[in-house]
């Protein structure tokens, strides 16, 4: 049976086609199965860090609570600061009223500090406990591994597991637990005195939440690509640096210090290269909401003016709002 040329080329299109269509399919499956297989580790991660830290959960409640404390101490002196003002604007004269104010605000101040550190000190023992647990587990857990897969495994990916990684949730256990969940307290409850005082002041006092959070996205938009670029440097950084200072009397004796350092040195710059990008690319966005969220008073001081000068909002009242709207974001003291 005789083909031809046009016939020909079409098999042969056909058969390119075909080609070209079950390699799109195998890396769009490979693709979802390491996408599945990053999911299942999170999803590990996750799962062991929560089993750990259920041992501890009383000890994180004490110091939320303790953090709590010491953000609601931290808050009198605002207050006491309206207050005094509300006595000068009434004709108050008397010096002790304002020493004793003053004192009372002191006092505060240093039980804020404390309570904080009380909280701080609490979660550090407890997550360095949890830490040590977690290594604890991953050393019996590499005990138990076969031997094959301990020497395919780089002692560098070793080292980042049981150093780099659980090192990484200190921050999160130790610092955001306490001090995020606290420090939300601080203007929730300032806004809702300034709603007592004024609602249309309140909801002035937040005029500048739509472009910090704008700011924001703009910050974390495509975030996971440059996320994802310095978790591969710093775990080849670390795979290089281990392998390199743990064979280096072999590379001296092999005359091979050279090449084995220019590879060294590449990662740590490919490393830092990965982070100095993203911060540049971000420093923008970041430094704008910086400056805008705690700027509550572009809208606050003339509005509020205004509100005075038609008799709808009383002076001194103005002048509590000014103070707790300049520390509804930032603190003052």
């Amino acid at each position: 049976m005789k083909y031809n040329q046009a016939e020909i080329n079409g098999f042969g299109s056909r058969e390119r086609t075909a080609v070209r269509a079950k390699k799109g399919e195998k890396c769009m499956a490979e693709a979802s199965k390491q996408n599945e297989s990053e999911k299942g580790r999170m999803a590990s991660f996750f799962y062991y860090v929560t089993k750990f830290a259920a041992v501890s959960k009383a000890s994180y409640r004490k110091s939320v609570v303790l953090a709590c404390i010491g953000v609601l101490c931290s808050m009198v002196p605002y207050f006491v600061m309206g207050t005094m003002v509300k006595q000068l604007l009434k004709g108050e004269r008397n010096y002790n009223v304002f020493l004793l104010e003053g004192g009372c605000m002191a006092v505060f101040i240093v039980l804020g500090i404390l309570f904080h550190t009380c909280s701080t000190n609490l979660s550090h023992k407890t997550t360095f406990a949890l830490i040590a647990g977690i290594r604890t587990e991953l050393c019996e857990k590499l005990a138990r591994l076969p031997l094959g897969t301990v020497r395919e495994t780089p002692s560098g990916a070793l080292k980042n597991i049981m150093v780099e990684r659980t090192d990484a949730i200190e921050t999160t256990l130790a610092h955001v637990v306490p001090e995020f969940t606290a420090n939300l307290l601080a203007p929730l409850l300032m806004f809702l005195y300034l709603c007592r005082i004024d609602w249309r002041m309140a909801l002035l006092s937040l005029a500048t939440l739509p472009l910090t959070l704008l700011c924001l996205m703009a910050m974390f938009r495509d975030y996971e690509r440059p996320f994802r670029r310095t978790q591969e440097t710093t775990k080849a950084l670390n795979d290089t640096a281990v392998e390199y200072i743990g064979g280096i009397e072999v590379i001296k004796a092999f005359g091979k210090a050279e090449s084995s350092y220019a590879r060294f040195a590449h990662a740590a710059e490919e490393n830092a290269n990965s982070f100095t990008d993203w911060m540049q690319a971000s420093i923008v966005p970041f430094s704008l909401s910086m400056t805008i969220a705690p700027a509550t008073l572009i809208a606050v001081l003339p509005i509020g003016a205004v509100f005075v000068m038609q008799g709808t909002l009383a002076f001194h009242d103005y002048v509590m709002i000014l103070i707790l709207a300049s520390g509804l974001i930032t603190p003052l003291i």
